[in-house]
């Protein structure tokens, strides 16, 4: 990384997407057009426009199956994986077998128009329309920081490094979610750490997301971060829990009406 470099932070979520920019020895949280720090990780496509984040959000209801979102969880997913399975239960799109055996989504953009892509290929929409909303910020970014999920694997990794490539936007790295809690930690908290050569301080950060929970242990000085143990749980999140009340309350509908669960 060339020292002129100024990189931006983007928190990859299942649900939303944070960004932070360097500020003064701290971060600096970039608001949407909502005014919010979450933006929802959540892709709409139409006939003739595509929208990302609160735009997309905002559509939603009128482009049901063409407002794709839970883009993390479809990467590198084999089809014939059970939470695929799942998932196909609760997404309002539908998905496909690709030609590597991976997950595809069709998209359909109107009642005559379906196409199948690559999780990879909306991401990198998300990438670039957020990458565009950073510089326009703040014009001296020139590239980002991804925080993912620490359990992924270098195939998660390099889709992400693909999407970034089909959308035009430089990546430096790619840093688990987990360290990086660590490292926003230590730049806030630094006086509540020790000095360097005192015996580090042990930490534990609990990052219980929307479709992964993950734990890790740290030792932490004023000046160096070293995660010491890690554990996860891939299939433990906000989700899960939203997903069984949606299917609970689904089938009482179902009951109520006299519907046939495969109408």
């Amino acid at each position: 990384m060339s020292k002129n470099q100024v990189c931006a932070s983007l928190d990859f979520g299942n649900k939303n997407v944070v960004i932070g920019v360097p500020k003064k020895g701290s971060i600096d949280i970039i608001l949407n057009e909502a005014s919010n720090r979450l933006t929802p990780t959540i892709v709409s496509y139409t006939k003739t426009r595509r929208f990302f984040g609160v735009h997309a959000q905002t559509n939603q209801l009128g482009h049901v199956k063409g407002t794709l979102f839970d883009l993390k969880r479809l990467v590198c997913l084999k089809y014939e994986d059970p939470e695929r399975e799942y998932l196909s239960k609760i997404v309002p799109f539908s998905l496909a077998r690709l030609d590597n055996g991976f997950t595809g989504i069709k998209v359909k953009y109107n009642e005559d128009t379906e196409k199948v892509i690559y999780p990879e290929q909306c991401i990198a929409y998300l990438l670039k329309s957020t990458f565009d909303k950073i510089q326009k910020s703040n014009p001296q970014i020139t590239s980002l920081v991804i925080a993912v999920s620490p359990w992924w694997t270098e195939m998660h990794r390099r889709a992400i490094f693909d999407a970034c490539q089909i959308a035009s936007v430089p990546c430096s790295a790619l840093i688990n979610s987990t360290t990086a809690a660590a490292i926003n930690y230590t730049i806030n908290h630094r006086r509540k750490l020790p000095e360097g050569g005192s015996p580090p301080a042990n930490v534990i950060f609990i990052d219980f997301g929307d479709s992964t929970l993950n734990v890790a242990v740290s030792k932490l000085t004023q000046n160096s971060v070293e995660i010491s143990s890690f554990a996860c749980d891939e299939h433990l999140g906000g989700s899960h829990f939203t997903d069984k009340l949606v299917l609970y309350l689904v089938d009482r509908i179902k009951e109520k009406t006299n519907k046939n669960k495969d109408e």
